[in-house]
């Protein structure tokens, strides 16, 4: 499990890295950008497992292919208490494609949707042992939001919502809100 975080940790890193290695970005494309904020998680039960409800600090870099379209990896985490009251660190992690709509979009404000695949993390200290669990990116992500710049400022103001699904039939959503951050002028 921390070879698996750290892995995404660093492929996000890097990503960041690559992005804001050019200072400027091209014209006719967005600049990368960094996301910090909070995200809401609803798992319904399926199966076995009981439903699961997560309010996690997340991570997000964005670095755009053209103008409409980016590469989006995310990261979120939180810690809770589980069944036995002993500690818990779990999250999500994945990567989507950010597509912006063109009919509503402008320079200050811009509507999008998301589509990629996203896996859960977790740190679980029970027992007096620590366990850690990792699942590949076989979730299905598809959902939207918008974007406004805030005032006269670059850094902009997110909200999304997206559905979780399983075997592409929903069983869960996130939303999503924070602060974006380019990484250039």
């Amino acid at each position: 499990m921390r070879m698996s975080c750290t892995l995404a940790l660093v492929a996000i890193l890097e990503l960041a890295a690559a992005t804001s290695a050019s200072a400027q970005a091209p014209s006719g494309r967005a600049a990368p950008e960094l996301g910090i904020g909070y995200t809401g998680l609803k798992l319904f039960p399926v199966l076995d497992n009981g439903a699961q409800t997560d309010h996690d600090a997340d991570l997000r870099v964005t670095a755009p292919l053209t103008r409409r379209f980016a590469v989006e990896g995310f990261v979120t985490i939180g810690r809770y208490r589980n069944q036995w009251q002993e500690r818990e660190e779990r999250g999500f992690y994945g990567v989507q494609i950010k597509q912006r709509l063109a009919g509503i979009s402008g320079d200050r404000f811009h509507a999008f949707v998301t589509y990629g695949s996203a896996g859960q993390h977790s740190r679980v200290h029970l027992f007096g042992r620590t366990e850690h669990h990792v699942t590949p990116p076989w979730l299905p992500l598809a959902g939207g939001g918008f974007q406004q710049t805030l005032g006269q400022s670059r850094v902009g103001w997110r909200v999304d919502a997206q559905a979780v699904l399983f075997a592409y039939v929903p069983f869960g959503f996130r939303v999503s809100t924070g602060l974006s951050i380019p990484l250039a002028r």
